[in-house]
């Protein structure tokens, strides 16, 4: 199948600062695509990117089958998005704000089709409503309401959850499933939390300091086969000697005199703790994660961004 989006040896640089370096991946259609990555990985330069908002240093994207930079006016027609915080105009209602956006499109929906839209994403009994009065859960909804007003085949979110609380986020997150499962729209969601990314999304990519660092489908990189067991223990010496006599000795690491590191499948744990527990050897936590969460967690706690602060 030919790839909806391809991007190849994609590059940005600002001034001496590489924001962006070499980096290479294809989206397919009906995939709602994952982007992860901290602050300042340079997740919102690609964006950016693929919107034409920055040109590229090097590289190239090819969106339908088609060059970015040569058809740039007919690939747009059929993109919607949302990066960053989505603006409006505050003392126009949701319904004026997306009539706007239709016309500025060079399209002219009825108003029962803007209706169905702002229904769409929970916001049709606030359609009068000016949006200043609105939270900004509400406004990232009407935002995504705007990016679908033409009815995109590929919708890009910038961190769409950024900023809200657990129920605008369970919102946006429903709104993200509905739109690939219930009108098989192909999305490009950036985030930087795993946990919000592992919900939604179909494939994934991990960018840190502008470089692809891991990309895979979900259910592969999140492999409970691969789960990291981490364990607070009472007695090292003894733990060692006992973890020498298992399968699992070549993936211990131990972090310090109390805590190590096993990686193991998940559904062997108890058989790990009850071992330890019959060897008279105090265990005092068990907790799981998996290999991905683990590894972009070591990612972004062990390093510190440095350059400018472009994400």
């Amino acid at each position: 199948m030919e790839p909806l989006v391809r991007v190849s040896h994609l590059s940005k640089r600002f001034g001496s600062f590489e924001a962006v370096r070499d980096i290479s991946f294809e989206v397919n259609r009906g995939q709602v695509y994952g982007f992860l990555g901290q602050n300042g990985a340079g997740k919102s330069t690609t964006l950016r990117m693929m919107m034409t908002l920055i040109r590229p240093t090097a590289g190239s994207i090819e969106v339908f089958g088609l060059n970015l930079e040569q058809h740039r006016k007919e690939i747009l027609r059929q993109v919607g998005a949302v990066i960053e915080k989505p603006d409006h105009y505050g003392y126009l209602s949701a319904y004026e704000n997306l009539r706007m956006a239709a016309v500025l499109c060079g399209i002219h929906p009825s108003r029962e089709k803007l209706m169905q839209q702002l229904d769409f994403v929970g916001l049709a009994d606030r359609a009068k409503s000016p949006v200043k009065t609105f939270s900004q859960g509400m406004k990232q909804r009407l935002g995504i309401a705007t990016a679908l007003v033409h009815d995109p085949a590929l919708i890009i979110l910038d961190e769409p959850t950024n900023g809200l609380d657990p129920q605008g986020i369970a919102d946006i997150r429903d709104l993200i499933r509905r739109l690939s499962r219930d009108h098989q729209k192909t999305l490009i969601v950036s985030s930087h939390l795993l946990s919000e990314i592992e919900l939604i999304a179909d494939s994934l990519l991990i960018l840190h300091k502008g470089e692809k660092r891991i990309e895979g489908k979900m259910n592969e990189l999140l492999n409970p086969a691969e789960t990291i067991v981490e364990l607070e223990l009472g007695n090292k010496a003894a733990a060692s000697i006992l973890l020498q006599q298992t399968e699992w000795i070549g993936s211990v690491d131990w972090r310090s005199d109390l805590q190590c590191c096993v990686r193991m499948p998940k559904n062997r744990i108890p058989e790990l703790v009850r071992l330890l527990s019959e060897a008279d050897i105090p265990v005092h936590a068990v907790a799981s994660k998996h290999s991905l969460e683990y590894y972009f967690l070591q990612l972004t706690q062990t390093e510190t961004h440095v350059g400018p602060a472009v994400d």
